[in-house]
């Protein structure tokens, strides 16, 4: 799936993308079980540790402030919030597929995962992100009401407003980066002004081939109806 994001994307079958959902959905449900029992030992052994001790809870909100295999979560938000075609909608269904086999009981066990699991459905239903096909915006859409209905309210609520503050909080340090990138290196701000021109002047050439092909094949439609 990582194929499909990045730079030099490139457009992955979607039989295979289906297959690969299937079976990494699978093996994340059965990893997240088994972090589960483990993190369920620990901290029965920690709690045992802090009674003798005396120790606080500090080491335990670290904890739980990731989830397990972040590396997983990570590489997987990645292609879904920056993929393309089938990649893209591969992650979000993962993401969807995964809420549902965890349910309520897994995301009590487990709470870290609901934002990582949220966030690239969020990236992909807000209309403030550029170059999502609207195909992509309704499966994050529906991949959000997997989770909202999955997830107990509260908990939907707490997950989706951290999601909210990751994504300003990461807003808000780019524009702060290219405010003083401007500053004091102004060379490197005109090639990026540049490489985004280029860009846009890119997708706006694809849209004009698009609604020409869709054009041309409307029309093609029409001259054969009235020879026949």
């Amino acid at each position: 799936l990582e194929q499909g994001t990045g730079g030099g994307a490139v457009e992955i079958d979607d039989g295979l993308a289906e297959q690969t959902v299937k079976n990494l959905t699978f093996a994340t449900v059965v990893l997240l079980q088994t972090a589960t029992n483990e993190a369920t030992r620990e901290a029965d052994a920690d709690d045992d540790e802090d009674d003798a001790e005396g120790g606080s809870d500090e080491d335990t909100e670290e904890k739980e402030a990731r989830p397990p295999y972040p590396w997983l979560f990570r590489r997987m938000g990645k292609v879904g919030a920056g993929g393309v075609g089938a990649a893209r909608a591969a992650a979000l269904r993962w993401s969807a597929a995964t809420a549902a086999s965890l349910g309520s009981d897994g995301f009590a066990k487990l709470p870290a995962c609901a934002p990582a699991l949220l966030l690239p459905a969020v990236l992909c239903a807000d209309v403030a992100v550029k170059n999502v096909d609207e195909a992509h915006r309704d499966l994050a859409a529906e991949a959000l009401e997997v989770m909202r209905a999955t997830l107990p309210a509260d908990a939907f609520g707490k997950a989706y407003a951290a999601v909210q503050r990751r994504i300003t909080e990461r807003r808000d340090q780019r524009r702060k980066m290219k405010t003083l990138e401007a500053v004091t290196d102004p060379e490197k701000a005109a090639r990026a002004r540049l490489v985004k021109n280029g860009k846009r002047a890119a997708a706006r050439k694809r849209k004009i081939q698009e609604y020409r092909g869709v054009k041309g094949t409307s029309q093609s439609t029409k001259k054969r109806a009235r020879e026949v």
